[in-house]
């Protein structure tokens, strides 16, 4: 779950780590080109946190839990030349904070917050989803800026089938199984000055590596905080 707040940078790493510890990070490995995952690997190969190289910035993926900012920076920079100008903090929005201006939604984090605000923001509501199998997701809004780029793919992974609320988001992709189950795999839309972006795939490794979701990924973290140029 990838829920982006994007504000003052270095005052946002102090807040979020309360300074930290001068801790090293124990696991750090790069997934694609720009691409770094990092933080504390289970058995699962998993990470809670991360950064992505941009043309003209680097964008960090939370922060490590344990960790001293001073520690993550150092690996951060180790890797990337690029200025670091953006946060994305995976912890619940306040939906009243109006620093709050992009929001980049991802995989179960509508299953985290079952009720609330929160799910009104999003725009949809979590439906569980099936086992893990092989299924196709459809790009359905090819002029997007978030799917700009992207074909659709075949990908193994949980197949979510979350309802959304078609009168305020617009769908971007959907994903269809074999024997024909399908549900909403992408939306996005614009209020006022905030951004957001859902993406119903990400629980596998295969998932998160797959060429088209890495694009995926990328524009919607250009989209979101308006990076980029866009409807």
């Amino acid at each position: 779950m990838l829920q982006a707040r994007f504000g003052p940078l270095i005052g946002c790493l102090f807040v979020a780590a309360g300074g930290g510890s001068a801790r090293a990070l124990d696991f750090v490995q790069q997934v694609a080109p720009g691409v770094h995952l990092a933080g504390f690997a289970d058995r699962y190969g998993s990470a809670n946190c991360g950064w992505i190289e941009l043309e003209d910035r680097t964008v960090l993926i939370d922060l490590p839990h344990g960790v001293g900012v001073q520690a993550f920076l150092s690996a951060v920079a180790r890797t990337s030349s690029k200025p670091i100008r953006s946060l994305v903090l995976t912890s619940e929005p306040d939906p009243e904070d109006e620093r709050v201006r992009a929001l980049r939604n991802l995989h179960n984090s509508m299953g985290l917050y079952p009720e609330g605000s929160y799910l009104d923001l999003v725009g949809g509501r979590y439906e569980g989803h099936g086992p893990l199998e092989r299924f196709g997701v459809e790009v359905v809004d090819a002029e997007h800026p978030v799917t700009r780029g992207v074909r659709d793919f075949f990908v193994a992974d949980e197949q979510h089938t979350p309802s959304y609320d078609s009168k305020k988001v617009g769908l971007l992709l959907k994903n269809r199984s074999d024997q024909g189950t399908a549900g909403a795999a992408g939306w996005a839309y614009q209020a006022g000055k905030g951004r957001l972006c859902h993406l119903a795939n990400g629980h596998t490794r295969e998932s998160l590596d797959h060429p088209m979701f890495q694009r995926l990924m990328r524009n919607a973290v250009r989209w979101c905080p308006g990076v980029s140029d866009s409807r």
